[in-house]
């Protein structure tokens, strides 16, 4: 009665707009889960914050809450993805224009399908349909195609191939994943054509050195001697502790990693403080330490300073942990280290590499024989389908199994049945849109009509900056240029 009554005040909230479809959802974000309701009508989509609304009827429409309720006009939808979440497929998330996704759980796959099926009912003029384009059509190339004729980058097909797996940066428990590609974090000068340089990418992180890798066969043979469900790692490649053990410096990553650990930050001499450590760590001296990377370590470099002076400790050795101590090629500057790792990811020995990586993290060596074959298997709990959830009757039972899947970390969706093809062509950085000595910095921004300043184009030679607004602007187009658009990923293109 009371779940009925709040979905009736939350219909109830919504004017001039006729609701079809009231479901009992949650938001989930990186630091919560959100209980509330999904709403669609007829001309837009909304999120009702329960606990906003209890407060709003306690204290007023204008009460101060940390919970906001969401609309979201159909015209702004741009994207719907079906997602898991806990290893039950019962999420779904929302990608609207202006780059924010909101991911939603459900109670079940059924009631998540039919608010699904609604939203794809309604008229959505901006929608796009995310998996046909990417995996294209008799008229259309897929992105794997597009990659491998070196038509976008390697970062943006690993993004991707996050997405397509249901990975997302609202659950940390299914963040996107990266690959360490270096192994040089000594040499003064990185070298990008020197095969050493790299890290094995055809080895999973467990497997990089062999003494360690032996330590963990034998555990795997005394799991079948046991009669248990056999692995190699009881560590995952990617969990919520890993998300927040490389953001600690960030927030609201620090506040969710203090509560994380109980109310402190993690000991010094366990935080993430030297990069080279990390990778020593990943891929040959701990014991069960097999992470990988996340996508901030090849465009964020604020993440590896620490600007809000957080009070991280003291090491053992007296070194108080930090800005991240970073290799010496790096010269001690987080952004030429990020502009070095970029151009290590889209390095040829990467680029020729890759879809060895893509086989372990996405593709057929994932599970099955082939993960056993190159030492690539994880605790069952982080694979899909390993526990029916909805089936545990025992409370206790049940909260323990959640517990360990939110802990553990999980494997992204299998995306490729077969050995993922390699690259043939070395992708090139595209040409800057607008190239113009002038800094923006000291000169007046003229917003050519009113309202919030969106984006910056130079006109006069290229002298002078001029703000644009909003979704529609115009485009200065300069002599024997070609405009085209209806490409895959719904961008324009300016060619020379």
């Amino acid at each position: 009665a009371a779940a009925f009554a709040i979905g009736g005040a939350a219909a109830a909230r919504v004017k001039n707009d006729h609701i079809v479809v009231t479901v009992q959802c949650f938001m989930i974000t990186p630091n919560s889960e959100r209980e509330g309701d999904f709403l669609v009508g007829t001309k837009n989509a909304y999120f009702i914050d329960s606990q906003l609304l209890r407060e709003e009827a306690l204290y007023g429409p204008d009460v101060v809450c940390e919970h906001t309720h969401h609309t979201w006009p159909f015209e702004s939808i741009r994207e719907i993805h079906k997602r898991r979440h806990l290893l039950r497929d019962t999420a779904l998330e929302v990608f609207v224009i202006g780059g924010f996704t909101h991911l939603l759980g459900f109670a079940n796959t059924a009631r998540r399908d039919s608010v699904h099926q609604q939203l794809l009912s309604s008229r959505l003029p901006n929608f796009v349909n995310y998996e046909a384009d990417v995996y294209g059509s008799l008229l259309k190339q897929s992105i794997t195609k597009l990659w491998q004729r070196g038509e976008i980058s390697n970062f943006a097909y690993l993004m991707h191939l996050n997405t397509l797996a249901g990975r997302t940066f609202n659950d940390l428990t299914q963040y996107p994943i990266f690959p360490f590609v270096l192994a040089d974090y000594d040499s003064a000068v990185l070298d990008l054509d020197d095969p050493s340089s790299y890290r094995d990418l055809s080895k999973p992180m467990g497997a990089q050195a062999s003494d360690r890798l032996r330590r963990f066969a034998e555990r795997y043979q005394q799991l079948v001697d046991m009669g248990e469900t056999p692995y190699h790692y009881g560590s995952h490649y990617s969990n919520s502790g890993t998300v927040l053990h490389y953001l600690v410096r960030l927030e609201p990553y620090a506040t969710q990693f203090v509560a994380f650990q109980g109310g402190r930050f993690d000991v010094p001499d366990r935080a993430f403080h030297e990069f080279k450590q990390s990778w020593r760590l990943s891929s040959s001296i701990s014991s069960s330490d097999v992470k990988e990377l996340i996508p901030e370590f090849f465009f964020l470099p604020e993440f590896l300073t620490n600007e809000n002076r957080f009070d991280l400790g003291v090491k053992q050795n007296g070194v108080r942990v930090d800005h991240v101590l970073l290799p010496p090629w790096a010269n001690g500057d987080a952004r030429r280290f990020i502009r070095l790792h970029r151009r290590a990811l889209e390095s040829k020995y990467v680029s020729e590499h890759l879809h060895e990586w893509i086989d372990l993290i996405f593709g057929h060596k994932q599970s099955g024989d082939a993960a056993r074959a190159c030492f690539n298997t994880f605790h069952p709990l982080t694979y899909e389908r390993a526990v029916d959830i909805d089936a545990i009757e025992d409370k206790l039972e049940k909260e323990a199994t959640i517990a360990q899947i939110s802990s553990y970390g999980q494997t992204p969706k299998q995306l490729f049945a077969r050995g993922h093809p390699r690259r043939s062509v070395l992708a090139q950085p595209p040409p800057p849109l607008v190239a113009a000595p002038t800094k923006i910095v000291g000169n007046i921004l003229w917003a050519i009509s009113g309202g919030a300043v969106t984006a910056v184009t130079f006109i006069d030679g290229g002298s002078r900056p001029y703000g644009l607004v909003g979704s529609r602007v115009p485009l200065l187009l300069p002599s024997n240029t070609i405009l085209s658009w209806n490409h895959w990923d719904q961008n324009f293109r300016i060619w020379k």
